[in-house]
């Protein structure tokens, strides 16, 4: 159950992430700073030491989300796809080693043309090579409606790779919890079954919002029982400011630990 953190969303800093319920994290943002060598761009104050010390005291997990919005970090395809592809597996690799990063989350949202195919191609490429050692899977997705032609290609690629498709439902504009489970119903067609799948919900007090509580619970409550494998969170900063703090985080830990 990731929660994004770090990109300073309405210019606050993170909180204080050992007051966040015991979740993983997605770091927002890494980005390509050329030629595919990646760069953290989150919040400073979240590094490698303060990683480390968290891990200790609970089951904390991260990850690098790579992308974000397409204003802030867009697709741009290489001009030389092969190192692109060589830099990026590089860079990524000392990334999760100097972090301890357990994965990457692949949140590209579009680009000048889109996600086009070199982003299939590009993307795919280094989830195989960074995995392959363990043939493990090291990555999450998330595609909104968008996107989700791009990614479906992407997993076509590359699935083996991909623990889980955390589809950002709130960006989709659905009224009502009915809508939620037929776009879910889908989407469970399409990712090999609900156990590959993730809830993205926004925290947020900006648009878009999605289903807001206590809707959005009926929503996880009804595709957990189907088995859906988790939830990713838009984010920690509009989090750890609802009263009480982390009031949905909570709520869905206790409704996926059957409480």
């Amino acid at each position: 159950m990731p929660v994004y953190v770090g990109a300073f969303p309405g210019g606050r800093p993170a909180p204080d992430l050992s007051t966040v319920p015991p979740l993983g994290f997605n770091l927002a943002f890494a980005n390509d700073a050329g030629g595919g060598n990646f760069q953290p761009q989150w919040d400073p104050a979240i590094t490698p030491e303060v990683i480390a010390q968290l891990k200790q005291q609970g089951d904390f997990y991260f990850s690098a989300s790579l992308g974000g919005d397409a204003n802030y970090a867009p697709w741009v395809p290489p001009s030389d796809p092969a190192a692109w592809v060589s830099n990026a597996t590089s860079s990524l690799v000392q990334l999760m080693d100097t972090y301890g990063l357990s994965y990457l989350d692949i949140d590209y949202e579009g680009g000048p043309n889109g996600l086009d195919d070199s982003f299939v191609e590009c993307i795919s490429q280094v989830l195989i090579n960074i995995g392959s050692p363990q043939s493990r899977g090291i990555a999450t997705i998330a595609p909104f409606a968008g996107t989700l032609s791009a990614y479906q290609a992407l997993w076509e690629q590359c699935s083996t790779w991909i623990n889980t498709v955390n589809y950002q439902a709130y960006a989709d504009g659905i009224p009502d919890v009915q809508g939620y489970l037929d776009l879910y119903a889908g989407l469970a067609q399409q990712f090999y079954g609900y156990d590959r799948l993730g809830l993205g919900i926004a925290s947020s007090a900006s648009s878009p919002r999605g289903l807001q509580p206590p809707d959005i619970y009926t929503v996880y409550e009804k595709l957990h029982a189907q088995g859906m494998g988790g939830v990713a969170i838009w984010c920690a900063e509009d989090s750890a400011t609802s009263d009480p703090p982390f009031a949905i985080e909570n709520t869905l830990l206790s409704i996926a630990q059957g409480g």
